[in-house]
């Protein structure tokens, strides 16, 4: 029996589920390691025992011809929820952030091009603090900026320990940032307070050889283990790093003791002829992870492209996987065919945000699970 979810993104394409494979029994096995949980997906292209049920709400992007500019966006790169159901999503080419509410309404506009106070260079994400104050990070400026709900800064402080490309707001106003590039200071998440002072540096990774092979990419890439790719928390701060080569998710508290890993759940989602977190051209990774009011996590995936040229990447599949919170496939949804940056995402109150910087859509779904345990 195959359920089908009728989606449409430029063209109508379809969400499914197989369910024909699989037996009630979840597949995967469970390794308890020094007291962290390691969970292994052996096969993660059958389908587990809860199915959840994508619903479209709206498309929130618009393309060039319509009358309504604030629906075009150039490269939209991160969105956020806020306490009330509404959105913000962050352009990284336009530099703005742009608010729309739950009725899918324009409300208004933060941030321009530029070096000045609430000015930008590169968003390359945002974050919402528990008073619905907006963060945005800016990769180029190695900067944050905080303004109030009505758009005025209230401060901005620096991050030069780093090159930073995600980042998330805890319970205590505190700021948590990642980076993607390979370098040994990067391999870490930066605790900043809300005034911008470094309180810690959290989660440390693991450099290491990884062997691409002759001519591939460089010297750069060849000293490289676990990019991290996105950071999130759950309601008690606990920290989530989804990473690129290989693909996996790992959950530390929030003093950065590791506690869980998710591993081998993307294995079988590379192109033909080629293997996950390894490519000629490129690579498969988890480019985005959020982290639910219920303890679900949700992690999207694709392409990666280590020479920057995306039109030369193989076609990869996108995929949406969500997880219990002791690291079990709830479900596993293709999205579609994508190239280079991947989906980002973002999750409230059940309502899911998808975003497509290549092609740069934002769609709106509902995440409905039917009763966990039944």
């Amino acid at each position: 029996m195959k359920i089908r979810v009728l989606l449409t993104f430029s063209l109508i394409i379809f969400l499914f589920f197989s369910c024909s494979e699989t037996s009630d029994a979840w597949k995967g096995r469970v390794v308890m390691e020094d007291g962290i949980r390691k969970v292994y997906h052996d096969d993660p292209a059958v389908s587990p025992k809860h199915q959840g049920v994508l619903q479209e709400l709206y498309e929130l992007s618009a393309v060039e011809s319509s009358i309504d500019s604030n629906r075009i966006f150039a490269r939209p790169i991160s969105g956020v929820f806020d306490s009330n159901g509404n959105i913000y999503v962050a352009d990284m080419k336009g530099n703005f952030v742009r608010k729309f509410s739950k009725e899918n309404r324009f409300l208004k506009s933060f941030g321009s091009k530029g070096h000045a106070p609430g000015e930008f260079l590169k968003i390359v994400d945002v974050a919402l603090d528990k008073e619905d104050k907006l963060y945005v990070l800016d990769g180029d400026l190695r900067k944050v900026v905080k303004f109030d709900t009505a758009g005025t800064v209230i401060n901005t402080f620096a991050c030069k320990e780093l090159m930073p490309s995600s980042f998330i707001v805890d319970s205590h106003n505190n700021i948590l940032i990642t980076s993607f590039f390979p370098t040994e200071e990067n391999y870490y998440v930066y605790k900043y307070s809300s005034a911008g002072r470094l309180l810690d540096k959290l989660c440390p990774g693991e450099l290491s050889i990884n062997d691409l092979g002759e001519g591939v990419a460089g010297d750069m890439w060849r000293l490289i283990a676990e990019n991290i790719t996105a950071v999130s928390i759950d309601a008690a701060d606990n920290i989530y790093l989804a990473f690129a080569r290989p693909a996996r998710i790992r959950k530390y508290s929030p003093e950065g003791e590791l506690q869980m890993v998710i591993d081998d759940a993307f294995e079988l989602i590379a192109a033909p002829g080629m293997e996950a977190g390894k490519g000629f051209i490129g690579d498969i990774a988890y480019t985005d992870i959020a982290v639910d009011e219920m303890g679900h996590i949700y992690a999207v995936a694709g392409g990666m492209d280590r020479k920057g040229k995306a039109e030369d990447l193989p076609q990869i599949e996108s995929r949406l996987q969500v997880f219990n919170a002791v690291g079990e496939l709830l479900a596993s949804k293709k999205l579609r065919i994508d190239k280079f940056l991947g989906y980002r995402i973002s999750v409230r109150s059940g309502a899911v945000c998808f975003i497509s910087p290549y092609h740069a859509q934002i769609d709106i779904y509902r995440m409905m699970f039917p009763e966990e345990g039944s």
